[in-house]
Protein backbone atom coordinates (compact mmCIF):
# COMPACT_ATOMS: atom_id res chain seq x y z
CA UNK A 1 0.00 0.00 0.00
CA UNK A 2 1.33 3.56 -0.83
CA UNK A 3 2.47 5.77 1.32
CA UNK A 4 -0.76 9.14 1.88
CA UNK A 5 -0.11 12.02 0.16
CA UNK A 6 0.51 15.68 1.74
CA UNK A 7 -2.61 16.22 0.89
CA UNK A 8 -4.36 13.32 1.84
CA UNK A 9 -2.56 13.35 5.61
CA UNK A 10 -3.72 17.67 6.30
CA UNK A 11 -7.09 17.27 4.28
CA UNK A 12 -6.59 19.80 1.69
CA UNK A 13 -6.27 19.70 -1.89
CA UNK A 14 -3.88 21.40 -4.67
CA UNK A 15 -6.75 21.57 -6.87
CA UNK A 16 -9.56 24.29 -5.75
CA UNK A 17 -12.71 22.86 -5.27
CA UNK A 18 -15.92 24.61 -5.21
CA UNK A 19 -17.75 24.52 -1.97
CA UNK A 20 -21.28 23.86 -1.23
CA UNK A 21 -22.26 26.23 2.15
CA UNK A 22 -25.20 25.62 3.79
CA UNK A 23 -26.28 28.61 3.25
CA UNK A 24 -26.70 27.54 -0.69
CA UNK A 25 -28.22 24.67 0.05
CA UNK A 26 -31.17 26.42 1.70
CA UNK A 27 -32.07 28.22 -1.28
CA UNK A 28 -31.55 25.32 -3.17
CA UNK A 29 -34.50 23.43 -1.46
CA UNK A 30 -36.70 26.40 -1.34
CA UNK A 31 -37.18 27.02 -5.07
CA UNK A 32 -38.96 23.67 -4.53
CA UNK A 33 -41.86 25.59 -2.98
CA UNK A 34 -43.53 28.87 -3.22
CA UNK A 35 -43.09 31.39 -4.47
CA UNK A 36 -40.11 30.97 -6.53
CA UNK A 37 -41.42 27.33 -7.61
CA UNK A 38 -44.21 29.75 -9.66
CA UNK A 39 -41.96 32.09 -10.43
CA UNK A 40 -39.78 29.72 -12.03
CA UNK A 41 -42.50 27.85 -13.67
CA UNK A 42 -43.73 31.00 -15.16
CA UNK A 43 -40.41 31.87 -16.54
CA UNK A 44 -40.17 28.32 -18.89
CA UNK A 45 -43.71 28.71 -20.41
CA UNK A 46 -45.25 30.34 -23.02
CA UNK A 47 -41.44 30.59 -25.24
CA UNK A 48 -43.21 32.13 -28.55
CA UNK A 49 -43.80 35.43 -26.54
CA UNK A 50 -39.78 35.60 -26.56
CA UNK A 51 -39.97 36.50 -22.81
CA UNK A 52 -37.21 34.76 -21.62
CA UNK A 53 -34.83 36.84 -24.19
CA UNK A 54 -34.45 39.52 -21.75
CA UNK A 55 -34.29 37.39 -18.01
CA UNK A 56 -30.56 37.46 -18.24
CA UNK A 57 -30.84 41.34 -17.74
CA UNK A 58 -31.70 40.91 -14.10
CA UNK A 59 -28.96 38.69 -13.34
CA UNK A 60 -26.53 41.29 -14.51
CA UNK A 61 -27.96 44.24 -13.25
CA UNK A 62 -27.69 42.61 -9.70
CA UNK A 63 -24.22 41.44 -10.16
CA UNK A 64 -23.38 44.93 -10.67
CA UNK A 65 -25.24 46.08 -7.46
CA UNK A 66 -24.20 43.39 -5.92
CA UNK A 67 -20.44 44.07 -6.36
CA UNK A 68 -20.45 48.00 -6.70
CA UNK A 69 -18.69 48.37 -3.45
CA UNK A 70 -15.49 46.46 -4.53
CA UNK A 71 -15.42 46.68 -8.07
CA UNK A 72 -15.45 49.70 -10.61
CA UNK A 73 -18.15 47.47 -12.83
CA UNK A 74 -17.72 47.63 -16.21
CA UNK A 75 -21.53 48.45 -16.65
CA UNK A 76 -20.58 50.88 -20.12
CA UNK A 77 -19.41 48.42 -21.73
CA UNK A 78 -21.85 47.42 -24.83
CA UNK A 79 -21.92 43.88 -24.50
CA UNK A 80 -23.35 40.97 -21.71
CA UNK A 81 -23.33 37.43 -22.20
CA UNK A 82 -24.61 34.74 -19.71
CA UNK A 83 -22.41 31.95 -19.57
CA UNK A 84 -21.69 28.82 -18.02
CA UNK A 85 -19.62 29.64 -15.21
CA UNK A 86 -16.27 31.33 -16.16
CA UNK A 87 -15.31 28.77 -18.95
CA UNK A 88 -17.58 29.26 -21.58
CA UNK A 89 -16.46 33.26 -21.79
CA UNK A 90 -13.12 32.49 -21.84
CA UNK A 91 -12.60 29.69 -24.45
CA UNK A 92 -15.22 31.80 -26.36
CA UNK A 93 -12.48 34.56 -26.39
CA UNK A 94 -9.78 32.36 -27.43
CA UNK A 95 -11.66 30.78 -30.07
CA UNK A 96 -12.05 34.03 -31.38
CA UNK A 97 -8.40 35.32 -31.24
CA UNK A 98 -7.50 31.88 -32.69
CA UNK A 99 -9.70 32.33 -36.00
CA UNK A 100 -9.30 35.88 -36.35
CA UNK A 101 -5.49 36.04 -35.94
CA UNK A 102 -4.70 34.72 -39.99
CA UNK A 103 -7.84 37.79 -40.75
CA UNK A 104 -5.72 40.81 -38.73
CA UNK A 105 -2.65 40.70 -40.57
CA UNK A 106 -0.62 39.89 -37.08
CA UNK A 107 3.48 38.41 -37.42
CA UNK A 108 3.52 35.09 -35.37
CA UNK A 109 0.59 33.16 -34.04
CA UNK A 110 -2.20 33.83 -32.12
CA UNK A 111 -0.50 34.68 -28.31
CA UNK A 112 -1.98 35.63 -24.83
CA UNK A 113 0.06 36.02 -22.09
CA UNK A 114 -0.19 35.23 -18.56
CA UNK A 115 1.67 35.15 -14.91
CA UNK A 116 3.19 32.22 -14.00
CA UNK A 117 0.82 30.10 -11.62
CA UNK A 118 -2.27 31.51 -12.50
CA UNK A 119 -4.90 29.72 -13.79
CA UNK A 120 -4.56 26.81 -15.09
CA UNK A 121 -7.73 26.58 -17.23
CA UNK A 122 -6.34 29.44 -19.46
CA UNK A 123 -3.45 27.56 -20.78
CA UNK A 124 -5.73 24.36 -21.03
CA UNK A 125 -8.10 26.33 -22.91
CA UNK A 126 -5.75 28.15 -25.73
CA UNK A 127 -3.88 24.59 -26.44
CA UNK A 128 -6.37 23.23 -28.81
CA UNK A 129 -7.18 26.48 -30.74
CA UNK A 130 -2.81 26.53 -31.54
CA UNK A 131 -2.43 29.68 -28.97
CA UNK A 132 1.05 30.54 -28.00
CA UNK A 133 1.20 31.13 -24.38
CA UNK A 134 4.07 33.38 -22.64
CA UNK A 135 4.63 32.78 -19.34
CA UNK A 136 5.98 36.18 -16.99
CA UNK A 137 6.90 35.75 -13.69
CA UNK A 138 4.76 38.60 -11.38
CA UNK A 139 7.27 39.31 -8.86
CA UNK A 140 9.23 40.75 -12.03
CA UNK A 141 6.00 41.39 -14.06
CA UNK A 142 8.05 45.34 -15.57
CA UNK A 143 11.07 43.55 -16.41
CA UNK A 144 9.14 40.53 -18.35
CA UNK A 145 6.71 43.16 -20.04
CA UNK A 146 9.42 45.21 -21.35
CA UNK A 147 10.24 43.24 -24.34
CA UNK A 148 6.30 44.05 -25.53
CA UNK A 149 6.93 47.55 -25.14
CA UNK A 150 5.22 49.46 -28.10
CA UNK A 151 3.88 47.86 -30.99
CA UNK A 152 5.98 44.28 -30.15
CA UNK A 153 2.14 43.04 -29.05
CA UNK A 154 -0.03 44.02 -31.27
CA UNK A 155 -2.84 41.82 -31.34
CA UNK A 156 -2.16 39.59 -27.77
CA UNK A 157 -4.38 39.40 -24.73
CA UNK A 158 -2.80 39.51 -21.00
CA UNK A 159 -5.53 36.89 -19.29
CA UNK A 160 -5.31 37.58 -15.52
CA UNK A 161 -7.55 36.98 -12.46
CA UNK A 162 -8.04 39.37 -9.38
CA UNK A 163 -8.38 38.43 -6.60
CA UNK A 164 -5.81 36.48 -7.85
CA UNK A 165 -5.74 32.54 -8.62
CA UNK A 166 -1.96 32.39 -7.81
CA UNK A 167 -2.17 32.95 -4.32
CA UNK A 168 -5.80 33.70 -3.28
CA UNK A 169 -4.82 37.33 -2.76
CA UNK A 170 -5.93 40.56 -4.18
CA UNK A 171 -2.53 41.77 -5.96
CA UNK A 172 -1.39 44.83 -4.98
CA UNK A 173 0.42 45.77 -8.09
CA UNK A 174 -2.88 45.57 -10.46
CA UNK A 175 -3.85 48.82 -11.05
CA UNK A 176 0.20 49.91 -11.64
CA UNK A 177 -0.08 46.79 -14.42
CA UNK A 178 -3.46 48.13 -15.64
CA UNK A 179 -1.83 51.72 -16.54
CA UNK A 180 1.41 50.23 -17.75
CA UNK A 181 -0.06 47.61 -19.86
CA UNK A 182 -2.64 50.43 -21.41
CA UNK A 183 0.18 53.21 -21.86
CA UNK A 184 3.35 51.11 -23.22
CA UNK A 185 2.24 47.88 -24.63
CA UNK A 186 -0.22 47.18 -27.18
CA UNK A 187 -2.16 44.37 -25.36
CA UNK A 188 -5.35 44.19 -24.39
CA UNK A 189 -6.37 42.59 -21.19
CA UNK A 190 -9.11 40.24 -20.47
CA UNK A 191 -9.90 40.57 -16.70
CA UNK A 192 -11.22 37.37 -14.50
CA UNK A 193 -13.06 38.43 -11.58
CA UNK A 194 -14.42 34.44 -10.13
CA UNK A 195 -13.02 35.39 -6.73
CA UNK A 196 -14.85 38.33 -6.11
CA UNK A 197 -17.38 37.55 -3.62
CA UNK A 198 -14.75 34.97 -1.86
CA UNK A 199 -12.85 38.25 0.00
CA UNK A 200 -13.90 39.16 3.64
CA UNK A 201 -14.48 42.79 3.90
CA UNK A 202 -11.55 43.77 5.82
CA UNK A 203 -8.95 42.47 3.14
CA UNK A 204 -10.32 44.61 0.58
CA UNK A 205 -8.12 47.94 0.10
CA UNK A 206 -9.87 51.15 0.06
CA UNK A 207 -9.92 51.63 -3.59
CA UNK A 208 -12.02 49.20 -5.96
CA UNK A 209 -11.18 46.56 -8.35
CA UNK A 210 -10.72 49.28 -11.86
CA UNK A 211 -12.77 46.44 -14.05
CA UNK A 212 -14.14 49.02 -16.01
CA UNK A 213 -9.79 50.83 -16.56
CA UNK A 214 -9.01 51.62 -20.99
CA UNK A 215 -7.49 48.84 -21.21
CA UNK A 216 -9.82 46.35 -20.15
CA UNK A 217 -11.60 44.49 -23.20
CA UNK A 218 -13.55 41.84 -21.47
CA UNK A 219 -14.08 40.66 -17.70
CA UNK A 220 -15.42 37.11 -16.80
CA UNK A 221 -17.25 36.30 -13.48
CA UNK A 222 -18.73 33.05 -11.95
CA UNK A 223 -20.76 32.31 -9.01
CA UNK A 224 -19.29 29.11 -8.62
CA UNK A 225 -16.60 29.86 -6.05
CA UNK A 226 -18.64 32.23 -4.65
CA UNK A 227 -21.58 30.18 -3.28
CA UNK A 228 -20.28 26.57 -4.57
CA UNK A 229 -22.67 26.60 -7.40
CA UNK A 230 -20.13 24.73 -9.59
CA UNK A 231 -21.95 22.72 -11.07
CA UNK A 232 -24.95 25.11 -11.80
CA UNK A 233 -22.68 26.91 -14.31
CA UNK A 234 -23.82 30.44 -13.43
CA UNK A 235 -21.69 33.63 -14.91
CA UNK A 236 -20.98 36.10 -17.32
CA UNK A 237 -19.16 38.03 -19.25
CA UNK A 238 -19.08 41.65 -20.63
CA UNK A 239 -16.92 42.93 -23.18
CA UNK A 240 -16.91 46.44 -25.23
CA UNK A 241 -16.38 44.61 -28.79
CA UNK A 242 -19.47 41.65 -29.72
CA UNK A 243 -18.84 37.71 -29.52
CA UNK A 244 -20.78 36.42 -32.11
CA UNK A 245 -20.42 32.91 -30.97
CA UNK A 246 -22.08 33.77 -27.90
CA UNK A 247 -24.77 36.30 -29.59
CA UNK A 248 -27.33 33.28 -28.76
CA UNK A 249 -26.83 32.57 -25.10
CA UNK A 250 -29.55 35.33 -25.33
CA UNK A 251 -31.94 31.95 -26.15
CA UNK A 252 -29.25 29.26 -25.32
CA UNK A 253 -28.94 30.15 -21.29
CA UNK A 254 -30.38 28.28 -18.09
CA UNK A 255 -33.27 30.15 -16.68
CA UNK A 256 -32.91 28.21 -13.81
CA UNK A 257 -29.62 28.51 -12.76
CA UNK A 258 -29.96 32.54 -13.89
CA UNK A 259 -32.51 33.16 -11.33
CA UNK A 260 -31.06 30.81 -8.49
CA UNK A 261 -27.91 33.15 -8.52
CA UNK A 262 -29.77 36.33 -8.82
CA UNK A 263 -31.48 35.36 -5.35
CA UNK A 264 -28.03 33.97 -4.10
CA UNK A 265 -27.05 37.64 -4.40
CA UNK A 266 -29.90 38.96 -3.31
CA UNK A 267 -30.05 37.47 -0.10
CA UNK A 268 -26.02 37.56 0.62
CA UNK A 269 -24.00 40.36 0.15
CA UNK A 270 -20.84 40.57 -1.49
CA UNK A 271 -18.53 39.96 1.72
CA UNK A 272 -21.63 38.77 3.85
CA UNK A 273 -20.38 34.96 3.71
CA UNK A 274 -16.56 35.59 3.55
CA UNK A 275 -17.52 37.95 6.46
CA UNK A 276 -18.59 34.46 8.17
CA UNK A 277 -16.64 32.13 7.47
CA UNK A 278 -13.30 34.27 7.80
CA UNK A 279 -12.79 32.70 11.12
CA UNK A 280 -13.11 29.26 10.05
CA UNK A 281 -11.22 29.52 7.56
CA UNK A 282 -8.20 30.63 10.17
CA UNK A 283 -9.06 27.86 12.85
CA UNK A 284 -8.25 25.36 9.62
CA UNK A 285 -5.36 27.22 9.12
CA UNK A 286 -4.23 27.56 12.64
CA UNK A 287 -5.05 23.70 12.83
CA UNK A 288 -2.53 23.00 9.87
CA UNK A 289 0.05 25.02 11.54
CA UNK A 290 0.31 22.22 14.43
CA UNK A 291 -0.10 19.67 12.02
CA UNK A 292 2.85 16.83 13.14
CA UNK A 293 3.95 16.62 9.07
CA UNK A 294 5.01 20.19 9.51
CA UNK A 295 5.73 20.76 12.90
CA UNK A 296 9.78 20.39 12.99
CA UNK A 297 10.26 20.04 9.17
CA UNK A 298 13.33 21.48 8.52
CA UNK A 299 12.44 24.77 6.66
CA UNK A 300 8.98 24.32 7.47
CA UNK A 301 6.45 26.56 6.21
CA UNK A 302 3.83 28.62 8.40
CA UNK A 303 0.40 28.32 6.76
CA UNK A 304 -1.23 31.72 6.30
CA UNK A 305 -4.90 32.52 5.39
CA UNK A 306 -5.28 33.89 1.80
CA UNK A 307 -7.43 36.58 0.95
CA UNK A 308 -10.08 34.30 -0.36
CA UNK A 309 -11.42 32.47 2.12
CA UNK A 310 -11.43 28.89 0.82
CA UNK A 311 -7.33 29.45 0.00
CA UNK A 312 -4.03 29.60 1.91
CA UNK A 313 -0.96 30.08 1.10
CA UNK A 314 2.15 29.69 3.33
CA UNK A 315 5.88 31.64 4.46
CA UNK A 316 8.81 30.15 4.03
CA UNK A 317 10.07 26.88 2.29
CA UNK A 318 7.27 24.05 1.48
CA UNK A 319 8.06 20.89 3.77
CA UNK A 320 8.60 18.99 0.64
CA UNK A 321 7.65 19.58 -3.09
CA UNK A 322 4.35 17.96 -2.55
CA UNK A 323 2.91 21.18 -0.76
CA UNK A 324 3.39 23.50 -4.04
CA UNK A 325 0.91 22.60 -7.01
CA UNK A 326 2.90 24.30 -9.21
CA UNK A 327 6.19 26.19 -8.71
CA UNK A 328 5.64 30.20 -8.21
CA UNK A 329 1.76 29.05 -6.83
CA UNK A 330 2.23 28.66 -3.24
CA UNK A 331 -1.58 28.15 -2.41
CA UNK A 332 -3.87 25.36 -1.65
CA UNK A 333 -8.01 24.72 -1.07
CA UNK A 334 -9.30 24.15 2.26
CA UNK A 335 -12.69 23.13 0.72
CA UNK A 336 -12.72 19.46 2.24
CA UNK A 337 -11.51 20.92 6.07
CA UNK A 338 -14.39 23.52 5.82
CA UNK A 339 -17.04 21.38 4.48
CA UNK A 340 -16.19 18.64 7.48
CA UNK A 341 -16.07 20.90 10.00
CA UNK A 342 -19.25 22.60 9.48
CA UNK A 343 -20.75 18.65 8.67
CA UNK A 344 -19.45 18.04 12.53
CA UNK A 345 -21.04 21.10 13.94
CA UNK A 346 -24.48 20.22 12.39
CA UNK A 347 -24.58 23.10 10.36
CA UNK A 348 -26.18 21.00 7.16
CA UNK A 349 -28.37 18.87 9.17
CA UNK A 350 -29.99 21.91 11.45
CA UNK A 351 -29.97 24.68 8.81
CA UNK A 352 -28.14 27.77 8.84
CA UNK A 353 -27.27 29.53 12.11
Amino acid sequence: MSEPSLEEMLGITRTVYSWVMPETERLLRELAGPPHREVLRDRHREAWTSKQDAYHEEFFETWLGWCEAKVRTPAEFAHRYPTAGSSEGIRETLATLASSASCDGLPGPPTIHIFEGEYEGYRALARPYGIRVVDHPRESWRESLSEYRGEAGRGHRFYLSQPSSIDGNLWGDFDEFLDFLGDHTAMRLMLDLCYVGCVPDECYPDARIAADHEVVDVVFFSLSKVFGTYYHRIGGMFSREEYYGLWGNKWFKNLTSLYFGTELMRRYGVTELPDKYRPLQQTVVEELSLAPVLVGSEGASTPVASDVFLLAGHQGHSPCAEFDRLPGRPRYCLTRRMYEKCWVRGDYLEGVR
